[in-house]
């Protein structure tokens, strides 16, 4: 699969949360397509080691939380499906494999404030620790 856009290595702090949904949501898509063209089965932690990042780590303040929010995104966009298998899930592809452009507008359709917000428990340690 042909790399169509490029994203910041580094420095995704400061950019609107949604920009970086979507980015990851291209990311993880990205990931099962190469996955099961490589001929792997394309569970979390598959698409993690593909992608490079986490398959644990949900720190909302890192990158690895917008790849796996976008992962969710472009399920819930019908971009994937996802099956249980086990303990793990196993994701497919939800029709024709999908352009770069393409996965953005379908995603950036889903995409809502609620969706990409700060969970509870990280807004509540950063109101703790602004009150420190």
């Amino acid at each position: 699969m042909e790399l169509a856009i490029m994203f910041p290595k580094v420095g995704t702090r400061g950019r609107p949360r949604e920009e970086r949904a979507v980015e990851g949501a291209v990311l993880a898509y990205r990931a099962v397509v190469e996955c099961l063209t490589a001929g792997k089965v394309p569970n979390v932690k598959t698409i993690s080691e593909h992608a490079g990042v986490s398959a644990t780590d949900r720190n909302p303040a890192k990158r690895v939380f917008f790849f796996h929010l976008g992962r969710e995104l472009c399920v819930e966009a019908g971009l994937l499906d996802v099956k249980p298998s086990g303990l793990s899930k196993v994701y497919s592809l939800a029709g024709e494999i999908l352009t770069d452009e393409e996965v953005m507008a379908r995603v950036a359709e889903v995409i809502t404030p609620e969706a990409v917000a700060l969970p509870e428990s990280s807004r509540k340690r950063i109101q703790r620790e602004g009150q420190e």
